[in-house]
């Protein structure tokens, strides 16, 4: 599975590639801009996949892959509308997400002032061409951090606003059940989320983690109620391997669900 890296230190950011399960990585892209930022990474299926990188002027880069992330060449970003003043989109891995084969999402968040409410930008091609709709989070400075879609159409956005520092520790959630056409306020869960998953096979269950917590829904995103205090940053579940999510310091943690 393609690694990624950024450009925080002052190094142009480069994409690695695993085949071994980790165990030893290659580098397969580099940046000729030390200052690009990359953001998030999605796949299609095994061999095409998407890259997100903050916004350059106007526009959100893109570097797409057709061979399993043997190699990543940026896309044309002319079929995608301006973004709003001031907007980037937070690395969190999931701020970006894929839905079959065709359909693509990512998230928006403000980085410098822009007041404006975070969007979300939609593929239905593979990322030739978008369509962006604003959502109703507007807590400022508003960031949606995750997204998740079980199928093309119903989706959840977290996210919200956070600063340790000012003691900003704010939760805010969008759904849609139109493919990400429109958004509604969901449910306001408790404190900021970094990560937000369907559960397969659990109908309108959603997990979403952060800073103060892991929360749930069992109605699609409209109620929230939390069930663990552990700091987690990012969650994702499969059918076949369950639910898993990662934290400071190397934590992993399982969920388990009860026997009744």
């Amino acid at each position: 599975m393609p690694a990624l890296n950024n450009g925080a230190t002052g190094e142009p950011p480069r994409i690695y590639r695993t085949v071994d399960g980790g165990a030893s990585w290659q580098q397969v892209f580099r940046a000729a801009d030390p200052d690009a930022f990359f953001s998030c990474m999605a796949f299609f299926d095994h061999q095409r996949g998407l890259v997100v990188g903050d916004a350059v002027g106007s526009k959100f880069p893109l570097l797409e892959t057709v061979d399993g992330g043997r190699s990543w060449h940026p896309t044309s970003v002319g079929g995608m509308p301006d973004t709003a003043p001031g907007a980037g989109a937070l690395a969190t891995g999931t701020c970006l997400v894929t839905s079959g084969r065709h359909d693509a999402w990512f998230g928006t968040t403000e980085v410098s002032g822009g007041g404006h409410n975070p969007q979300v930008f939609h593929s239905r091609d593979g990322g030739r061409n978008w369509a962006v709709t604003g959502t109703p989070i507007s807590r400022a400075p508003a960031n949606i951090a995750s997204l998740s879609f079980r199928n093309p159409r119903d989706g959840l956005a977290v996210g919200g606003s956070f600063d340790r520092g000012q003691a900003i520790d704010l939760g805010a959630v969008a759904r849609t059940y139109d493919g990400g056409s429109s958004w509604a306020l969901g449910g306001t869960p408790a404190g900021f989320k970094n990560g937000v998953t369907w559960i397969p096979g659990r109908r309108n269950t959603a997990i979403a983690v952060g800073p103060d917590g892991s929360d749930v829904t069992t109605d699609g995103g409209r109620t929230w109620s939390r069930f663990d205090h552990t700091l987690l940053l990012g969650i994702n579940c499969s059918p076949h391997a369950g639910c898993w999510a990662v934290g400071e310091g190397g934590l992993a943690a399982r969920l388990v669900f009860p026997r009744y």
